[in-house]
């Protein structure tokens, strides 16, 4: 498949309300291709989401075993560490609320819940807030 085909199946996957019926594509995908397009979602970081999508597309979708399972790995990766730097967050958050002081949550963690629904899909290695400069 070559990268403009592969990176339009790529966004298809990731388009908000993604259907089969919208797709027709992804059925007549290789082996090398689906291992092409994980490639692909790796370097771009969104891994997480397109198993997500690959799992609300159902049964239907014919995905080979070997990037199915690449895809959950991810999936369950970044699960896991999203979930160790909520349960941190939320730690941060009682302290500064005990201390009276206000905070914005920014950027992965707060799109994780407010955009996509799933903190698993949002990759994120820190967290970011925004406080005012005198606290």
């Amino acid at each position: 498949m070559d990268h403009k085909a592969r990176d339009e199946i790529l966004l298809q996957f990731l388009r908000f309300g993604a259907s089969q019926r919208e797709s027709p594509r992804f059925e007549q995908l290789s082996t090398s291709d689906w291992e092409d397009l994980v490639q692909q979602s790796i370097r771009q970081g969104v891994t997480p989401l397109i198993y997500h999508r690959v799992k609300k597309l159902g049964p239907g979708l014919s995905v080979p075993s070997n990037v199915l399972k690449r895809l959950r790995e991810s999936y369950l990766q970044s699960s896991a560490r999203n979930l160790r730097l909520y349960h941190q967050l939320g730690k941060l958050l009682l302290i500064l609320q005990r201390e009276d002081i206000p905070v914005i949550l920014l950027k992965g963690a707060h799109l994780a819940e407010i955009v996509y629904g799933n903190i698993a899909v949002r990759p994120m290695a820190d967290i970011d807030l925004l406080v005012r400069q005198e606290d």
